[in-house]
């Protein structure tokens, strides 16, 4: 099979790039500030700059650059018209810290989707900026409807279109994604009405009924094919720090008892301010959870 087509669409996203303003690739940019940038070509994966892009929001840094990871998102999801679901984003590959090239996957979507509206949501609220919301509306649906399509009857949502697997870190992104939805559709004036808010608390009991062991009290990391993987407090990935997103997503409130027992418990082993090695990712996180539970 000829693999010309290929080369004119590979082509074509380099002469698009090359016509933008110079600068670091939006998303690559997010990802440099928290973790160390290897020669070319870099594996950009949008989860991991929505996370950084967040941690950025939280303390009021560079909003311009975040903005600009945002129009770079909402420019780069799935319209349907390739034959996926709407709403989809793939892995980038970066070339010369500009120059992109699309995977053509991803490791999940309900992840990527959940983390981009949670950020969408805490940009508008600490800046008021919503022009680039507001003038891809149509994306940001599809965004939030890709999660609704991914939640399966008994409330839990599964990592992928394909792949039926539930995991508890994605499970607890899409609750906060879900209410992150629904909260600025209201301030935004955009018509929500109830369904995002049930969608949301029916995935909340889900996890709290499927998913948490109150002999052990704590969840398991995830379930498949109807099997629950039990957790062990010896193993840091991904058992002891997904016990951190139903804290850190308000699943349970961070004021809880057992969130301040879940992060103790995992602060004496895992806390990288003690010495623990983590991912400049892992530390976004850990860092963000504390604060939830530590003001």
């Amino acid at each position: 099979m000829s693999r010309r087509p290929a080369a004119w669409l590979w082509l074509a996203g380099l002469l698009a790039v090359a016509c933008a303003p110079r600068g670091r690739h939006p998303a690559l940019d997010m990802i440099a500030r928290f973790s160390p940038v290897g020669p070319s070509p870099q594996l950009v994966r949008p989860y991991f700059a929505n996370l950084d892009a967040l941690s950025l929001v939280r303390h009021g840094r560079d909003p311009d650059a975040v903005e600009r990871y945002i129009r770079w998102y909402l420019d780069h999801v799935s319209d349907g018209s390739d034959g996926r679901p709407a709403g989809l984003i793939d892995d980038y590959t970066v070339h010369h810290g500009r120059f992109e090239t699309p995977t053509g996957g991803a490791d999940s979507a309900d992840a990527y989707a959940a983390t981009f509206l949670i950020l969408c949501d805490e940009f508008e609220r600490a800046t008021g900026r919503r022009g680039v919301l507001v003038a891809r509306r149509d994306r940001l649906e599809a965004i939030a409807r890709l999660l609704l399509s991914l939640q399966d009857s008994d409330g839990l949502v599964h990592v992928l279109p394909r792949r039926p697997v539930r995991y508890l870190m994605d499970n607890c992104e899409v609750y906060g994604g879900l209410v992150a939805w629904d909260d600025l559709q209201r301030r935004l004036g955009w018509e929500s009405g109830p369904a995002w808010r049930a969608a949301a608390e029916r995935l909340r009991q889900a996890i709290l009924h499927r998913l948490y062991d109150p002999g052990a009290r704590l969840f398991h990391w995830a379930e498949s094919d109807g099997v629950l993987e039990a957790t062990t407090w010896d193993r840091f990935y991904p058992d002891a720090l997904a016990q951190l997103f139903p804290i850190l997503y308000g699943v349970i409130d961070a004021r809880e008892p057992l969130a301040r027992e879940l992060w103790q418990r995992f602060a004496a082993r895992y806390d990288p301010r003690r010495g623990f090695v983590v991912s400049p990712s892992q530390r976004v996180l850990i860092d963000l959870t504390r604060e939830k539970v530590l003001p």
